[in-house]
């Protein structure tokens, strides 16, 4: 299976450099994968997502040290900070859930979740289709299409976030907390919805999370920043853990007996 991201040495810092906030070593992040990021709050899981995402400029060693693969080039990351094409980079490749859902009020339900696909050229009643058959994965009512966004929960405009994330075309999705406001019912049809199209269309899901039983049901590897006596939060292959054949392994290919416990000791 080949790559999306190959990463080695990658540095990333806040204050114009002076101080390193993460350190990411010898990671390769392949495509059809889902991937999860734990570790304590602060340790730079939002900063791992941030520099991948190219939301913030935080990568430091501007040395070609994370490469991005397109399907016919290999694009080094910093680079595109010096270009003038970075919010078209992201619209082609990149999609985006946060616990903020970043909805237009302006915009129904309909045309916020619709917006993606919209923007591709598919016209609103084909898009309608499409949608209207995650909504009800997702326990979120069909009738709810037309209606303003106003009138809706907060767990209904997440929901609404994921659908218009889900359905816009990208090569990754960078998710932050996107379970964060939905019950644990929800938020495991969420998850399932998720798994199967990125497997289907072998993209790629990078998810940041406190959620260790989602984490443990859902990721194909679960990624662990730890602290680093140098560092604040530190990554390499060694602290990646994969499921094969259902079960948990280490970086070693060692059987993970109480993968809970495990993942408990490592980002403790």
């Amino acid at each position: 299976m080949s790559n999306i991201f190959t990463i080695d040495q990658l540095e990333c810092s806040y204050d114009n450099g002076k101080s390193t906030a993460l350190l990411i070593e010898n990671v390769d992040i392949q495509k059809g994968k889902l991937i999860f990021v734990l570790g304590k709050s602060g340790i730079g899981k939002s900063t791992m997502l941030e520099a991948l995402g190219l939301m913030t400029n935080t990568i430091s060693n501007k040395e070609n040290k994370v490469f991005f693969h397109n399907d016919t080039e290999k694009i080094p990351l910093d680079t595109l900070w010096t270009k003038n094409n970075l919010s078209e980079f992201r619209s082609q490749f990149y999609s985006f859930i946060f616990q903020s859902n970043n909805l237009m009020d302006n915009f129904s339900a309909g045309e916020n979740m619709a917006f993606g696909l919209l923007l591709t050229g598919k016209a609103m009643q084909e898009s309608k289709s499409y949608i209207e058959k995650i909504m009800l994965d997702i326990d979120l009512p069909v009738e709810l299409f037309d209606r303003n966004i106003q009138s809706l929960s907060g767990g209904q405009r997440q929901r609404l976030a994921f659908v218009r994330a889900i359905t816009a075309p990208f090569k990754v999705m960078f998710c932050d907390e996107p379970t964060g406001n939905l019950d644990k019912i929800v938020s495991y049809k969420l998850l399932n919805v998720l798994k199967n199209k990125i497997s289907e269309n072998q993209q790629t899901a990078i998810i940041v999370s406190h959620n260790i039983d989602l984490a443990i049901s859902f990721a194909d590897e679960i990624f662990t920043i730890v602290p680093d006596s140098k560092y604040n939060g530190y990554l390499s292959n060694e602290m990646i853990y994969k499921k094969v054949n259902d079960h948990w392994v280490d970086s070693q290919g060692n059987a993970i007996e109480n993968p809970q416990n495990k993942l408990l000791q490592t980002i403790q």
